[in-house]
């Protein structure tokens, strides 16, 4: 396995696309902080697998007293990526500085109270991230008193439409917010407006979709665990299947693999025994293997938010998030180059 610091001083909440040139972008958030001051997307990119990376553009631009940090990332049919963009108001402004310490941490995180949801924005590229066409975007048969947050991976449908994960925030009479579920949206002019489809679950929120060979599709949504839920009909109608994870393993990415086995990894996230675990399935059988820790965080005290992309030899690269620790001082996006089939090879003689 292949350790790297990737990206120094962010919280990130990372999420990978491979493009058709080889390379791959990363989408993160450009602050060490759980957007407690103003901040946005930023676009970075690695032309070695993974193993470095470079700032490309902001896919979006947050205005004065705002953060842009949640997002959902894709490629269309056509090759041109398209990143949902949501965030918050009432944003403080930016250190400035280097930034230490655990301004991250869910002990101590902002309140959202006060604050309001922003109308996710869409940004699209058709030159791999150099620039973006922003545009708001219009929600179709929704309740306007929600907000909505993007998350996860933007997948393409048979039909060539565009879907996504989208969950549903809404203030409390205290000044709160209260998540109400985890909604399908499906767009079909390229990302500009969106259309909800189906509700996935009433009481998740951030979930990982994929499509499988045959046009089933899985999702992976956070509850105070992972849950397991399955479409046969394109995401109109969803049952669920199955406990995925233990509790406080989530959230999670899919990523499809060239060998027949669907790869789920998401955030371990128990105090201590911080990190990214995984397991595969294979399709044929539908049986799920023994789950593996992948990434051990040391002393973190928060990370996870794990996205992947298998490389061309075979391999995977995982991208993550983790807090400042024993082995590195800042918030940072970390990656691994790594191999399933060696979590499960028998020790040699």
């Amino acid at each position: 396995m292949e350790q790297y610091l990737a990206i120094d001083n962010v919280c990130a909440w990372p999420n990978l696309k491979q493009l058709d040139n080889g390379e791959i972008l990363a989408f993160i958030f450009n602050q060490p902080c759980h957007l407690l001051w103003e901040g946005t997307i930023a676009c970075h990119v690695s032309t070695d697998q993974g193993r470095s990376w470079q700032f490309r553009s902001l896919p979006v631009v947050n205005a004065p007293g705002t953060n842009r940090g949640n997002v959902a990332a894709g490629t269309s049919r056509e090759g041109k990526v398209v990143v949902l963009c949501g965030g918050w108001d009432k944003a403080a402004p930016a250190p400035g500085s280097e930034v230490q310490g655990n301004l991250g941490d869910d002990r101590i995180k902002y309140r959202q109270r006060d604050k309001h949801l922003l109308l996710p924005v869409c940004s699209i590229s058709a030159d791999h991230g150099h620039s973006w066409e922003t545009r708001d975007i219009t929600l179709l048969d929704v309740d306007s008193n929600e907000g909505w947050v993007p998350y996860g991976d933007i997948i393409t449908l048979a039909n060539g439409d565009l879907a996504c994960s989208m969950y549903a925030c809404t203030k409390t009479a205290a000044g709160g917010s209260r998540y109400r579920g985890a909604y399908f949206w499906q767009s079909s002019d390229g990302g500009l407006s969106w259309r909800q489809l189906s509700s996935i679950a009433e009481d998740g929120n951030e979930t990982a979709l994929i499509v499988l060979p045959g046009g089933k599709m899985y999702a992976a949504v956070r509850k105070q665990r992972l849950d397991l839920y399955a479409s046969g009909d394109e995401g109109r109608s969803w049952e669920y299947m199955s406990a995925l994870t233990g509790l406080a393993m989530y959230p999670g990415a899919f990523t499809l693999l060239s060998d027949g086995h669907l790869l789920l990894t998401y955030g371990i996230r128990y105090k201590g025994l911080y990190g990214v675990g995984g397991m595969t399935m294979d399709l044929a059988s539908g049986c799920w293997n023994t789950p593996m820790y992948i990434v051990d965080f040391a002393d973190a005290y928060d990370g996870g938010y794990p996205s992947n992309i298998q490389l061309a030899d075979g391999r995977i690269l995982t991208a993550y998030y983790c807090s400042p620790n024993r082995k590195q001082r800042h918030y940072h996006m970390g990656t691994v180059i790594w191999s399933w089939p060696e979590f499960f090879s028998p020790p040699k003689k």
